[in-house]
């Protein structure tokens, strides 16, 4: 399995609507979102680009894990991090997920809980590590950054 992660920025009138600007980025706001915590499966992929939800009807659950800032004052900035780890031989992995009102402050704490996380986890690698970052300054209205990591979405249909 692929878990897909993107993310973005978006910008409204208020934070909720500046959160949902930035799941339409993803494709992802007319769907439940479920977050788990930061376990990746074994024999997973993790892959950057936007979920595959084609198959998704509205209201189905997404299961994901994410992080998410907001800004609401002129000049304040909201940044938003997932890092991973993964093991060797598809052993499985974990994300972190950080968040905070600088670029360099979310970055320095994701390497420094993943770092943690992987030294707990003897199977896991900090070679196979990698982050990604979505932020930005708010100019005249709120912002939200997400990084949103996608693992599938489920129908509520029972048939």
């Amino acid at each position: 399995m692929d878990i897909e992660v993107f993310g973005a920025v978006g910008s409204a009138p208020t934070s909720l609507a500046a959160f949902d600007r930035a799941l339409q980025s993803g494709g992802v706001h007319d769907l439940n979102l479920v977050t788990l915590s930061s376990v990746i499966p074994p024999a997973c992929a993790v892959v950057r680009k936007k979920p595959d939800v084609s198959s998704a009807e509205i209201g189905d659950r997404l299961f994901c894990v994410m992080a998410r800032e907001e800004a609401t004052e002129p000049g304040s900035e909201a940044w938003a991090c997932i890092g991973w780890a993964l093991g060797a031989e598809g052993r499985g992995g974990v994300f972190v997920e950080t968040h905070g009102r600088s670029e360099h402050e979310v970055r320095s704490e994701a390497e420094s809980a993943l770092a943690t996380l992987v030294t707990d986890r003897p199977y896991l690698d900090l070679a196979e590590q990698d982050f990604h970052l979505a932020g930005g300054v708010c100019v005249d209205e709120p912002i939200c950054a997400i990084v949103l990591a996608s693992y599938e979405t489920a129908s509520w249909r029972t048939t």
